[in-house]
């Protein structure tokens, strides 16, 4: 067994022969599965030995580097690193390299509680150049106070750079969306992601997952669930299905703070109640008067399908509030919900959209056994681009090419681009966007570019003069306008020649 002698501010470790061995520059060299266990092992025999309580200070000194000199397959049962479940209340506050190696197999499935992961609780920690691929974590039916991701399940002030998740699950057992989640206000009460479950003011660079998710917690993300005040570049999804009952995102279940989120992208189909292809339910901080966005969203990509069983639905968000979103692109069909739009479906609190780009089909189409049926009929709004905007938010600069489908019984405000633009917390505006929408069919509030203004707000906008306009199984007058409801007629011909004035980018119009 290991001894540890406690020398001035740190602890020296003395190795036995199985343990993990020091390298030349001190750090503590990981080779097999049972040494990387004995990280969590030897913070149970220091407190043992030393009968601390807590978080283990020798985690601070110079031993404080693991790094893997080979890839690893797990056993079965995998307890995390950083281990809260327990009396240990071990937090692990590292740094881990895996020096572009693979750890294999991990499997967590006896009745997971609380924190769950490679690593549980992480702080401080610095964790890089790691591949983890066939990871697994089973959850208890309807486990909704579990906070879980197949890296790390909880991870404060800590930097995660180059790494890969390929090929991973987190799921409860015969799982299955059978209720409605329509609130709007965030639970605590779980939190699920393909690489971390809960991050705060942290750090996330060079991050790919690949995995299957399908829970009950309230949010849930590809990448992570939820993220405070953390910073994603070049980060994302690469395929993979993101299945909840609550806030749900291709990337990032729910994200509140300020960011940066940069060059990210989400591959991943996602289901949820408020749900969005990139990121479910995005918050950032309070804006004063003329403030600028603390919160920015930039050069992102969403690209899987979109369905809401609840009631807010966008191919890149579901629910936006304080926070800018600028060259952003979905190309995924969104369908479901009461609020829809093929980029956002609300957007509100004083959020900008600019360089907006939506290319995937919207449908209406009422998933069996939803709230839908009982909603009324002005709380319905579909866009090609947005469901509706509110809060004196605007979007300017952007356009969607989808077909609109409001059927199987959705009544409502359809748009080609925009469902309603509301009078709450006017002015709301759109500005210099464009509608090129094959379709926009509905029952009531019908028309080529918005459904429903209810002030003014649309200015010098434009939508595609073949667009055909279905009211109520009729082909609708059209009256063009660049100030109306039906946009100002753009033909083929025009869009280069207004693309290049406007500054729109990845045309690829039909």
């Amino acid at each position: 067994m290991a001894t540890l002698l406690a020398v001035a501010c740190y602890t020296v470790v003395c190795f036995a022969e199985d343990s993990p061995k020091i390298g030349p520059n001190g750090e503590i060299i990981i080779q097999n599965a049972e040494q990387l266990a004995h990280i969590q092992g030897l913070a149970t025999l220091y407190m043992e030995t030393e009968g601390k309580q807590g978080t283990l200070e020798y985690l601070t000194c110079p031993l404080k580097l693991y790094v893997l000199d080979n890839d690893i397959d797990l056993p079965a049962n995998w307890i995390p690193i950083g281990d809260i479940s327990s009396n240990s209340e071990f937090v692990f506050r590292g740094s881990f390299d895996g020096r572009g190696y693979t750890i294999r197999g991990l499997l967590i499935e006896e009745k997971p509680q609380h924190v769950q992961g490679l690593f549980g609780k992480v702080e401080g920690a610095n964790i890089s150049n790691l591949i983890l691929e066939n990871a697994v974590i089973r959850l208890e039916k309807n486990s909704t106070e579990t906070i879980v991701g197949l890296l790390a399940g909880e991870a404060y002030n800590c930097r995660f750079r180059n790494i890969k998740i390929i090929n991973g699950a987190v799921f409860a057992d015969d799982q299955r969306i059978e209720s409605v989640w329509g609130g709007s206000d965030y639970k605590s009460n779980g939190a699920i992601g393909g690489f971390v479950g809960r991050i705060v003011n942290s750090m996330v660079e060079s991050v790919y997952v690949t995995a299957n998710i399908n829970v009950s917690s309230s949010v849930a993300g590809g990448v992570a669930g939820h993220s405070v005040d953390t910073r994603f570049y070049h980060s994302g999804t690469d395929g993979g299905t993101v299945t909840g009952q609550g806030t749900v995102g291709g990337f990032i279940g729910r994200l509140e703070g300020t960011g940066p989120v940069l060059g990210c992208r989400s591959s991943a189909d996602v289901t949820g109640g408020i749900v969005g292809g990139f990121i479910g339910q995005v918050k950032g901080p309070r804006l004063p008067t003329n403030a600028n966005h603390t919160l920015e969203i930039f050069q992102n990509k969403a690209t899987g399908k979109t369905v809401s069983t609840g009631k807010l639905a966008g191919g890149f968000a579901g629910e936006v509030s304080y926070a800018l979103i600028k060259d952003c692109t979905v190309y995924g069909d969104v369908s479901g919900g009461t609020i829809i739009g093929g980029f956002v479906g609300e957007l509100n609190q004083r959020s900008r959209v600019i360089y907006g780009y939506a290319k995937g089909e919207v449908n209406g189409q009422i998933p069996e056994g939803t709230a839908h049926k009982t909603s009324k009929i002005t709380d319905r709004a579909m866009g090609g681009f947005a469901g509706e905007i509110a809060g004196a938010a605007c979007i300017e600069f952007s356009y969607s090419s989808g077909s609109v489908f409001a059927n199987y019984g959705w009544e409502g405000a359809v748009g080609g681009f925009v469902g309603v633009i509301s009078d709450v917390g006017a002015p709301n505006s759109i500005t210099h966007c464009l509608s090129f929408a094959p379709w926009v069919i509905g029952t009531d509030y019908v028309h080529r570019f918005a459904g429903r203004a209810k002030h003014q707000g649309i200015n010098g906008c434009y939508a595609h003069l073949g667009s055909q306009v279905v009211r109520d199984g009729e082909l609708a007058h059209v009256v063009p306008s660049a100030y109306g409801a039906d946009g100002a007629d753009m033909s083929s011909s025009q869009v280069e020649s207004v693309a290049k004035r406007l500054g729109w980018k990845e045309m690829g119009l039909p």
